[in-house]
């Protein structure tokens, strides 16, 4: 014996699916939210060992420590395009200045993101002109 679905039965099903398709979009929307990461190389160049650079996203904020100032803005991700606004950092002066070069450079790098790759424990955030910034997860 055949069982007939009711419009209502079929109704229900149906919204179930959109509802569901609806949260794995929201879930998959933003791959940097909740991470936490340390750079390991800027433009190339491995980062200072006297200096810890790190970057967090949370809520489309971003911030950090950019190894000597603390930093703070907002990002904005669409598929693997990534887009920073608003960036302010403290103004503490370091005494080395190899230091305060990287920090310059780290911080414009970053407000010149563009696209992003995340995998096997690293993020490479790349810039307009193709500039590098290599991360790993925070511990």
């Amino acid at each position: 014996m055949k069982r007939q679905i009711s419009l209502i039965e079929m109704g229900t099903m149906i919204l179930g699916i959109f509802i569901l398709a609806g949260c794995s979009l929201a879930a998959g929307g933003d791959s940097l939210e909740g991470t936490s990461w340390t750079l390991t190389s800027l433009a190339g160049s491995p980062s200072m060992e006297s200096t810890t650079i790190t970057v967090q996203f949370s809520n489309g904020e971003i911030s950090g420590s950019s190894g000597c100032n603390s930093f703070g803005g907002t990002y904005d991700v669409k598929g693997n395009k990534l887009g920073t606004a608003e960036l302010a950092s403290t103004l503490m002066a370091c005494t080395d200045s190899g230091v305060m070069d990287q920090e310059q450079a780290f911080m414009a790098y970053l407000q010149d993101a563009q696209s992003f790759e995340v995998g096997e424990g690293q993020l490479k955030i790349i810039t307009a002109d193709g500039v590098e910034l290599l991360f790993v997860a925070a511990e």
